[in-house]
């Protein structure tokens, strides 16, 4: 059996946020729906070539602004052989990676998300790391992803995410996320420290899909870190 395969992002990458008029009437490669559902719907045009492109369209119908997660798997076919990608939150699978190479970095102000933001996800107790997405009204964001090789079949889903506060979190995580990026991507990159801390917002959302990463998050309350001084002093 095949282990699933992960997808990826890499550099340069050239996401572009459009009016929904102007996305729908510039674009010369034909894309197709996955999901609408609220105002909010995904399209996906698969590009192909040596590194399996598919760029993801998601539009913003609304009259306000939306930040949203994308989920979405595949099934491949490489070499005759059927390969499935679970589906999982976009960013998830190699989070540090973009982190530590400054594809991306973690959201610290809701007036402020770049294209490609991390941020702490929450499904009541369950914490997972992955992209959000702001999504002005009548708007869509398009952006490329990297692993689709052979791609047979996609889905997809949007899903609204609510911002919380900004609070310090402390991360482990799995070291073969390294590894696997590398070997995924062709290319060598740098590894946060295991583990590493940051400040992010975190967002309530509905679905986290299947984490592929395995992950410890602790979030570094007040009391925590009075506790964890007082210690280091003593």
């Amino acid at each position: 059996m095949h282990p699933a395969r992960r997808l990826y992002l890499k550099k340069p990458f050239k996401p572009e946020i459009k009016p929904l008029a102007e996305s729908s009437s510039t674009s010369e490669i034909k894309s197709s729906t996955l999901y609408s559902k609220s105002g909010l719907t995904l399209k996906y045009q698969y590009i192909g070539g040596s590194e399996g492109q598919v760029n993801w369209i998601m539009e913003n119908n609304n009259d306000k602004k939306i930040d949203v997660i994308l989920i979405r798997g595949a099934m491949l076919n490489i070499n005759g052989e059927s390969i499935s990608v679970p589906k999982y939150v976009f960013g998830d699978a190699y989070a540090e990676v973009y982190y530590a190479n400054h594809l991306s970095t973690f959201i610290q102000s809701v007036n402020d998300i770049p294209l490609y933001s991390l941020a702490i996800l929450k499904n009541n107790d369950n914490k997972q790391i992955g992209f959000v997405f702001s999504i002005p009204p009548k708007s869509s964001i398009s952006v490329p992803e990297y692993g689709f090789v052979g791609l047979v079949s996609l889905q997809g889903e949007l899903y609204s995410a609510s911002a919380g506060t900004l609070n310090l979190y402390t991360v482990f995580y799995d070291y073969t996320e390294i590894q696997d990026y590398e070997n995924e991507s062709g290319t060598t990159v740098s590894a946060p420290p295991d583990p590493y801390t940051v400040y992010s917002i975190y967002f309530d959302v509905e679905q986290l899909g299947d984490p592929i990463i395995p992950r410890y998050i602790i979030s570094m309350s007040n009391d925590i870190l009075i506790k964890i001084l007082s210690m280091m002093n003593s």
